[in-house]
């Protein structure tokens, strides 16, 4: 049996669920906290994996309060096997690497998966996550709302903003300077025909003005759940650095040219943070501050 306290939203649900599922035994079970929004947005016919809602407030209180320090303790005594990724070092600050290790146990049937966000191709299997199926309502949604565009070429623009003011790996900022994207969206209308920029942000008002310029544009003011089935049915990407992003372009069904910061989120510190979290399929762009 596989315990895992999940933490973050739907990008990083995706990426620990890859990685639970690929170290998986045969016929283990998986009990997880916190995997609401991936279940909200695919079709997982999975009776080996049990969720308990973190949304519920009842549910995580005593998941998160109770329950996870008594298992982290178990673990932490070897009475269970724990399994953790291992971390890199720069001054105060941290970041995963693309390595992990057990830790046995005297009850080796149970594992402690301790939380972690596993954000690399090397932390899973292909073929687990091109399983996954998101829901059909969403993608019908996500088609009616390209239908005007169907014809184009399709290029979705993520800009995340709202909550990474705040959040600043190695200390620097982690929202990327609107260059970024208009550099790489006169690449788009330059090097590929009949294009059309399909824009998904946190802050569409912003979008609006930023970007009053460009007439083949449309921007989405849908939920997350659908804006997630539109990025999958587009041809190329200008990311943010997010796993929301990295992953509506993975499942994309027929992926052209998908571009990326440098360095993903510690591209104003010239780290990659997290370690591995650039795709294989990618182009790197290097950002100026």
């Amino acid at each position: 049996m596989l315990i895992f306290f999940a933490d973050g939203r739907l990008g990083n649900q995706i990426f620990q669920y890859a990685f639970l599922k690929t170290i998986q035994k045969e016929n283990e079970r998986i009990i997880v906290c916190g995997f609401d929004d991936l279940f909200n947005v695919f079709d997982l016919n999975d009776k080996t994996i049990i969720n308990l809602p973190k949304k519920n407030k009842w549910i995580r209180g005593f998941c998160y309060r109770i329950i996870k320090p008594i298992i982290y303790r178990l673990g932490d005594n070897k009475i269970i096997t724990t399994i953790q990724i291992k971390y890199e070092y720069f001054g105060k600050y941290r970041r995963e690497t693309t390595v992990y290790f057990f830790k046995k146990g005297m009850l080796q049937n149970v594992t402690l998966v301790k939380t972690a966000f596993f954000q690399s191709e090397k932390f899973f299997n292909k073929k687990i996550v091109n399983n996954l199926k998101i829901k059909k309502n969403y993608l019908l949604k996500a088609k009616e709302f390209l239908k005007p565009v169907k014809e184009n070429y399709k290029v979705f623009v993520h800009i995340r903003r709202g909550d990474y003011k705040d959040f600043k790996p190695f200390g620097k900022d982690s929202i990327l300077p609107m260059d970024y994207f208009h550099k790489l969206i006169k690449w788009f209308l330059k090097n590929k025909e009949k294009v059309c920029f399909v824009f998904l942000s946190d802050e569409p008002d912003f979008i609006e003005k930023e970007f009053a310029y460009l007439k083949n544009k449309i921007i989405s003011r849908n939920s997350y759940e659908i804006d997630f089935a539109i990025m999958t049915l587009c041809n190329g990407a200008i990311l943010s650095p997010s796993s929301f992003g990295w992953w509506g372009s993975y499942l994309m069904k027929d992926r052209d040219i998908v571009f990326a910061p440098k360095y993903w989120l510690g591209w104003k510190s010239k780290i990659e943070y997290q370690k591995g979290t650039i795709a294989s399929y990618m182009e790197e762009i290097e950002v100026n501050s």
